[in-house]
């Protein structure tokens, strides 16, 4: 399988897809905040645009691809991703917020055509390509490939930067290593506060003497 060079660029294109339509619910809600300062809502609504084009699209583009070639309809999803990030780079000197919702939604709905032109036509095109007998390992090399691609999106990704999740080097706030507090600061007696009072008329218990050996209590 590793001398399958066809295959194998194959599964390079795949990783390089992969990427692409990860950065549209990854990077983009961290330009939307950071670099473009635009609404928080439109971090969410830039995802249900991309999502909605992706489920409506899928079919008929589907079955209009397949009266072309399918490498043909497959390198068709790359000019949509170009139209969709230029457009986000041009966004770059927005000026205005209708500019840039308009954009973002335009850009995010783009992506989502490409990715329903691209991910069905790769699953298909992998299958096919498989030789009589190996097709566990194709399709374990196939799925690597999304596997490779995972740690990219987990770099990029905003809950790794969170206070949840610190970065190595870093201490917990459960680390036996924190620092403690000083003794100026009040003791936390969250626990002793916590604790139910006592109920009232209970007796406390009394330890029993123990007696001598020898004779029973009963007969001294």
């Amino acid at each position: 399988m590793w001398r399958d060079r066809p295959y194998l660029l194959l599964c390079g294109v795949q990783i390089l897809l992969v990427l692409l339509s990860s950065s549209y619910v990854i990077i983009l809600p961290l330009m939307i905040l950071h670099v473009f300062h635009g609404p928080t809502w439109l971090v969410g609504a830039s995802i249900v645009a991309g999502n909605v084009v992706l489920a409506g699209v899928q079919r008929p583009v589907v079955r209009y691809s397949r009266t072309r070639p399918r490498r043909t309809a497959i390198l068709a999803a790359l000019p949509v991703y170009a139209v969709s990030f230029g457009l986000l780079t041009a966004l770059d000197h927005h000026r205005g917020t209708g500019v840039l919702v308009g954009g973002v939604l335009l850009a995010a709905a783009l992506g989502g055509l490409a990715e329903a032109i691209s991910t069905p036509l790769m699953i298909s095109a992998a299958a096919s390509a498989a030789p009589a007998g190996s097709q566990g390992r194709y399709s374990a090399a196939f799925q690597t490939s999304w596997g490779l691609a995972r740690p990219s999106r987990r770099c990029c990704s905003p809950g790794s930067s969170s206070a949840a999740t610190p970065p190595c080097g870093s201490l917990s706030p459960r680390s036996p290593r924190s620092p403690r507090p000083s003794s100026s600061e009040p003791a936390d007696d969250s626990h002793r506060r916590c604790s139910p009072p006592p109920a009232t008329g209970a007796r406390p218990v009394e330890r029993q003497r123990a007696h001598p050996v020898g004779k029973p209590a009963a007969l001294r």
